[in-house]
């Protein structure tokens, strides 16, 4: 298809050049529109990241604040280890000493006791010696001095018994 009359030809050439002028005004109503939301996402975004940015800001608080806990907690642990390990010295140490203490002790404990049962067997020794040295003697001083009685008694009352020259005559 060739054309060859130069007034259609301009016509074709303002047609075409109304086209892309009406095209240009399109893709610029369309870049206007895509630029207008292309700022209202760049402006969510821009408060996305912001947020983002305060919420980063505030996890490296709690990351630093966290790490700072975790160098006092290892800090704590190290301490509270060597203070169990102390107190477990302390504790054997003070173990060992009692155990010696309450060794001593029981032997003090049988040393008394044998030195109680010797002085109770030396004072049933004492006491039945004592018994045997004055209660025997004795029993036999009062079994003589009852006898004694009993015969002073006969003789006494025979004594009486006998008449006397008043008693003989009134008979």
């Amino acid at each position: 298809m060739s054309i060859n009359d130069p007034t259609a030809i301009t016509i074709l050439v303002f047609i075409m050049a109304g086209l892309v002028l009406i095209q240009t005004v399109g893709l610029l109503f369309a870049l206007g529109k895509l630029s207008s939301q292309v700022r209202s996402a760049e402006q969510s975004v821009v408060e996305i990241a912001n947020v983002i940015r305060g919420r980063v800001a505030e996890a490296n608080a709690l990351l630093k604040y966290l790490s700072g806990m975790q160098t006092r907690l290892e800090d704590l642990a190290s301490r509270s280890n060597q203070l169990i390990d102390a107190t477990g010295d302390r504790i054997a140490v003070a173990n060992d000493h009692i155990a010696g203490l309450l060794e001593l002790a029981t032997g003090k404990v049988d040393e008394s006791g044998r030195s109680v049962e010797y002085v109770l067997a030396q004072f049933m020794r004492q006491t039945t010696q004592l018994t045997r040295q004055v209660h025997h003697p004795t029993k036999r001083v009062s079994a003589v001095l009852k006898g004694v009685q009993v015969g002073l008694k006969t003789l006494l009352s025979r004594e009486r018994s006998v008449p006397t020259q008043d008693e003989e005559a009134f008979i």
